[in-house]
């Protein structure tokens, strides 16, 4: 959640390359820095690299931005529930239909 908050604020985002979905939530380092966190100075190297170059923090903080903003819009989020939900219950009445 913290990763998709910092996206959704703007914020250029650092993760861990072997945190579980952190590759994915930072679309493989498209939308954010992967970097090996137990290594100081990888993730020394990521902080300098967005503090000194404004043009890749900016480009990084937006890639993030709409990433999150297009798999986290609650219409998008409401819709595909909406659609399970109804899978579901279709399921369930053709499973009652043939087991009276």
């Amino acid at each position: 959640m913290v990763i998709a908050e910092a996206q959704l604020a703007g914020v250029a985002v650092i993760g861990g390359s072997h945190s579980g979905a952190v590759p994915w939530t930072l679309d493989y380092n498209r939308a954010g820095r992967l970097v090996d966190v137990r290594k100081t100075a990888s993730l020394a190297g990521a902080m300098r690299e967005l503090a000194l170059d404004s043009a890749t923090r900016s480009r990084l903080a937006r890639a993030g931005s709409d990433l999150a903003q297009r798999r986290y819009d609650p219409e998008r989020l409401i819709t595909s529930i909406e659609a399970l939900l109804e899978e579901v219950a279709c399921d369930c009445r053709a499973t009652t239909d043939r087991t009276g």
